[in-house]
């Protein structure tokens, strides 16, 4: 029943947005509620991998900006994402000063 009235309404606002601005392959995302069975407990979790690759350095001013200074970390982190605003996360990057862990608590906006 869910997946039909998905379809039906991904379909129509595919319609919609080809009709009214012309735009084609639109991707539309609609996130599937939790059971009803739990009741109230009910809460959407999603369970996440990250990969990433970052770049930066601290600089004392401006003008001793030098990208030959720049530092890179690659790394993969696990992500547990409940009602899709709350993020727990713990990460572990590689660099050339060694590795680190980053755990953290975070509200995306």
């Amino acid at each position: 029943m869910y997946r039909h009235l998905q379809r039906r309404l991904s379909e129509s606002m595919r319609a919609f947005l080809q009709r009214a601005y012309g735009l084609n392959d639109v991707n539309i995302v609609i996130e599937q509620p939790p059971k009803i069975e739990f009741g109230e407990y009910a809460l959407p979790i999603a369970f996440e991998l990250a990969l990433f690759v970052e770049a930066g350095r601290v600089f004392h001013t401006f003008t001793a900006l030098d990208t030959r200074q720049v530092q890179t970390v690659i790394g993969a982190g696990i992500r547990l994402v409940v009602l899709s605003q709350i993020v727990a996360k713990i990460d572990a990057g590689l660099g050339s000063e060694g590795t680190v862990i980053f755990a953290g608590l975070h509200y995306p906006f």
